[in-house]
């Protein structure tokens, strides 16, 4: 509705503007006028409506000249960057998706999901893997506040930003692996 409202205010404009042109006020009366500028203003007046009528011709046009000035319509170069945009969008997220290593992933998971989740000892290993999700915000207390024998399964130190890293791994993973598909049709494997 919002463009229709649009067309219509140019093509109106236009014709009047074309009107006013055409019919130059002359000291003796009205003179009737046909030349560029009018053209031009004519061009104008059709230009909101021209997509519509004939998709295909709008298409292919890139440029055009008038009053002696170039008009270069980009919405070809608009339209690749827009898609290349997304492709590299959607690359940088699997990457940073990707970018927790599988053990560290299954460790989270396991805070997330798992009932019971008791620390037993000093496990170095666990520890270092709970300084790596505490440092991305992935888990709400740090491997030196936890003691031996704390319960933190459950989601009970997983923070909102885990829960959402768990999902959102989890659907990546689910569509396809831990490869963009950009980059698998470039050769390089999953």
């Amino acid at each position: 509705m919002k463009i229709l409202l649009i067309r219509i205010i140019v093509t109106t404009t236009a014709i009047l503007f074309a009107v006013v042109h055409m019919f130059g006020m002359k000291p003796f009366g009205w003179t009737l006028t046909i030349d560029e500028p009018l053209l031009v203003i004519a061009v104008f007046a059709l230009l909101p409506w021209l997509n519509a009528l004939f998709p295909e011709i709008v298409e292919r046009i890139e440029s055009f000249t008038a009053l002696g000035a170039q008009i270069t319509l980009v919405k070809r170069d608009v339209q690749k960057q827009s898609e290349e945009l997304r492709e590299l969008q959607n690359t940088l997220n699997r990457l940073t998706v990707f970018s927790l290593e599988s053990d560290i992933f299954d460790t989270l998971e396991n805070l997330d999901k798992q009932p019971s989740f008791t620390l037993t000892g000093n496990e170095g290993l666990l520890r270092r893997h709970f300084q790596v999700l505490f440092d991305r915000g992935f888990i709400n207390r740090s491997p030196d506040e936890l003691k031996h024998g704390d319960e933190v399964g459950n989601g009970s130190i997983v923070t909102p930003l885990g829960k959402e890293y768990i999902k959102v791994r989890k659907t990546y993973q689910a569509s396809g692996g831990s490869v963009a598909p950009s980059m698998a049709s470039r050769g390089i494997e999953k």
